[in-house]
C-alpha cells in the first residue's frame, strides 16, 4: 500500500468519525428536548399490549422522521477533511445513509427506554 493510499484511508477514517459525532450529538440533543418537554413518565398501567405497541411504534416512527431530517442537516455542515489527501466528503456513504443516526436516536431516548421498561414491568419480563 502507498503513502497516498494510506493518508486518503486515515482522511477517510476521520472523516466518518466526524459523521459518526455530528449524528451522536444531533441524536443526544433532540432526545434532551424531547425527554425535557414531554412528559413520558406518565404511563398508564391499565392499557392494552396491543395499545402500548401502537404507541411505541408511533414515537419510533417520530424518532425516525426526526433522524431523516438530521440527516439533511448534518449533510450540509462542512467537514474539515474534504479533498485532504484526495478525500470526497460528498461521497461518504455515511453522510447520506439515515441508519446509525437512528440507531443513535433509538439509543440515547429517553421515551423509548421508559416505554420498554414500562412493558416489561407490566408484562412482568425480566423480574
Amino acid at each position: 500500500m502507498t503513502l497516498e493510499r494510506i493518508l486518503f484511508y486515515s482522511t477517510k477514517s476521520l472523516g466518518i468519525a466526524y459523521v459518526t459525532t455530528l449524528q451522536f450529538s444531533y441524536a443526544i440533543g433532540v432526545n434532551l428536548f424531547l425527554d425535557k418537554y414531554f412528559d413520558y413518565e406518565n404511563t398508564n398501567t391499565n392499557t392494552t399490549i396491543f395499545y402500548d405497541f401502537i404507541y411505541l411504534c408511533i414515537i419510533i416512527g417520530c424518532l425516525a422522521i426526526l433522524s431523516f431530517i438530521g440527516r439533511h442537516i448534518i449533510k450540509r455542515i462542512p467537514s474539515p477533511f474534504h479533498l485532504m489527501n484526495g478525500f470526497d466528503y460528498n461521497k461518504l456513504k455515511e453522510v447520506y445513509d439515515t441508519s446509525a443516526i437512528t440507531g443513535f436516536m433509538l439509543l440515547t431516548s429517553g421515551i423509548i427506554n421508559s416505554r420498554i421498561n414500562h412493558l416489561r414491568k407490566v408484562y412482568k419480563i425480566n423480574d
